[in-house]
């Protein structure tokens, strides 16, 4: 959920050096306890075990709570 603009958020593997394999627009929400689901797709097919890096970006404060994310 996001209470303010919302917020992008861009998903690294491995490092934060990499090109993002994906990118989540987060949408405002009505409120910081209304969680809603977003989608994004993955640019390429992905195998194996890596490290998972999520860098969040936008305006001042409090960009999104998260509730949890899933992988499918």
């Amino acid at each position: 959920s996001s209470q303010t603009y919302g917020c992008m958020v861009d998903v690294y593997l491995d490092t934060l050096e990499s090109v993002p394999v994906t990118k989540l627009n987060i949408k405002k929400t009505n409120g910081k306890f209304d969680f809603q689901r977003f989608k994004s797709k993955l640019k390429k097919e992905i195998e194996g075990t890596h490290a998972l890096y999520l860098r969040f970006s936008g305006s001042k404060g409090v960009l999104a709570n998260v509730k949890s994310f899933r992988f499918l």
